[in-house]
């Protein structure tokens, strides 16, 4: 992570989403042509979703995604889009919640929510 805290690898994670949407509050007064709005704060959070890394310790050792999504206190979350690229990403604090799906003729999947606890920061870009 940026300011130095070591990452820990949740999983065999395979796709995301980060959705960063932002509402808008009317702020119309007498006199205005039309209506007139500012922008509220956006609203973090997103999806997860991959493998069940199966080398994980077991129940009773430390799993760092399900550690984190029965816990009380925010992780710090970094989302990277291109793995050849770690100068560009996204980072804040957020609460983790996942889901664990197995088939008898699949993979055991995960599959996770996040929202945002804290501040949230873009690295790199324009």
């Amino acid at each position: 992570m940026r300011d130095g805290t070591p990452a820990v690898v949740l999983g065999s994670l395979n796709k995301w989403t980060l959705n960063m949407p932002r509402s808008y509050i009317e702020v119309t007064a007498f006199g205005d042509t039309n209506k007139v709005y500012v922008p509220d704060l956006q609203d973090v959070g997103g999806t997860i979703g991959g493998f069940y890394d199966m080398a994980t310790p077991g129940p009773g050792a430390s799993d760092p995604l399900f550690d984190a999504a029965e816990g009380d206190v925010p992780v710090k979350l970094g989302l990277v889009p291109d793995s050849t690229d770690a100068t560009r990403s996204w980072e804040g604090l957020a609460y983790l919640d996942v889901s664990v799906d197995v088939a008898v003729n699949g993979a055991v999947t995960i599959t996770g929510n996040f929202k945002g606890a804290g501040p949230w920061t873009r690295q790199g870009g324009a």
